[in-house]
């Protein structure tokens, strides 16, 4: 079972959307939150830093794979690297989420790109065995036709929800696969869709992505299909480029559906941009 840590209020409802799965054990840090470990609110960055509370006992027993998700924009984010102190036995993976800075005022834009720089660099070091990097621009173009109550809740959701199958598929035998070690150095990522009419939904525009690699999950009734292979792997070749070493692996499924899913690694320090 993989754990999952939610840091901030953006962090804890993304976790909400993890708690529907069964794989998952879910933890949630946030100012004065009640159904996990709260953090009384502080005045700036600094204090939540130095402010941090123990989290020996509330994180008592966690270990292996963990999953650590936050929002830059949640000041109370400054606390990420002491709470992270107390995991350093586990093989631990960010899940960060960056805002729309136009949601943002000027405190919560520097906090931000400070964050989302120091994140990066700890993950390139190799403190962290990834970084996962989710843009909620990009989103906007995902999640589409739901309603102002619908919104936010959609967006979790299909973070979550993309991010579980691709896990589900990394422990599954595939029927077929091209994969091959992941790079050491590629440890800053995104992960995505294809859509139905073969559009590749990656939820951050990746810098340099220097390899990719797709997961077909198709159903049973069409797996023994002669011509599916030679069909994915022109799907494949098309959206293959000459920065890109592109993998794939193929899955039978008891669902209707074709669905196809993405992740990009980079070696390569992403730039915070906003919006001109």
């Amino acid at each position: 079972m993989k754990t999952i840590i939610g840091l901030g209020s953006i962090g804890c409802r993304v976790v909400d959307k993890f708690a529907a799965y069964p794989q998952y054990k879910t933890y949630k840090i946030d100012v004065d939150i009640e159904d996990g470990l709260a953090i009384g609110k502080q005045p700036t960055p600094e204090a939540y830093e130095k402010n941090t509370p123990s989290v020996k006992k509330f994180l008592k027993g966690v270990k292996g794979e963990l999953l650590f998700v936050l929002c830059g924009a949640n000041l109370v984010t400054a606390s990420t690297l002491r709470i992270l102190e107390n995991l350093r036995r586990c093989g631990i993976s960010i899940l960060y989420i960056k805002s729309d800075t136009d949601d943002l005022d000027e405190a919560q834009k520097l906090h931000e790109r400070v964050i989302f720089h120091v994140l990066q660099e700890y993950a390139r070091s190799g403190v962290f065995e990834c970084m996962y990097i989710v843009d909620n621009i990009v989103l906007d173009d995902v999640v589409q036709d739901v309603s102002i109550r619908q919104y936010r809740d959609k967006i979790n959701e299909t973070i979550a929800s993309t991010f579980h199958m691709i896990n589900v598929f990394e422990n599954t035998e595939p029927e077929f696969s091209t994969f091959s070690n992941k790079s050491e150095i590629s440890r800053l990522a995104t992960f995505g869709i294809v859509t139905p009419d073969g559009a590749e939904k990656l939820f951050f525009s990746l810098d340099s992505a220097h390899e990719k690699y797709y997961y077909y999950a198709i159903p049973e009734n069409k797996i023994d299909d002669e011509k599916l292979m030679k069909k994915i792997k022109k799907d494949v070749k098309s959206r293959s480029d000459s920065c890109a070493r592109s993998y794939y692996s193929i899955f039978s499924t008891t669902y209707d559906d074709e669905y196809r899913y993405c992740m990009a690694y980079s070696q390569d320090i992403q730039v915070f941009e906003e919006k001109a």
